[in-house]
C-alpha cells in the first residue's frame, strides 16, 4: 500500500482509477465538502463505492455510557 498526501479537492489520481473510496470524520473538516465530493467521484470507477461516515454525537454518548456502566460494573 501506497500513502499518498494530496489536497482531497485535486488528487493526483487517473480518472476511474480506484475500485472505491472511504472517509470518516473529514467531510466536516474540508472547506470545500462539494469540490472533495467531485474530485472522489472522478477517481472512482463507474459502479465503485464510495462511502463516508459522519459520527452522530448522540449515538456516541449513548456508546460512552454503555462503556462507562460496563466499566463501573465490571463488564458483568
Amino acid at each position: 500500500m501506497n500513502i499518498v498526501g494530496a489536497d482531497v479537492a485535486r488528487l493526483p489520481f487517473a480518472n476511474h482509477s480506484y475500485d472505491g473510496a472511504t472517509g470518516h470524520s473529514v467531510l466536516d473538516l474540508i472547506d470545500d465538502s462539494d469540490a472533495a465530493l467531485r474530485e472522489v467521484h472522478r477517481v472512482v470507477r463507474r459502479g465503485g463505492g464510495v462511502a463516508f461516515l459522519k459520527p452522530n454525537g448522540a449515538i456516541g454518548a449513548a456508546r460512552l455510557r454503555t462503556m462507562f456502566r460496563s466499566y463501573r460494573d465490571g463488564f458483568r
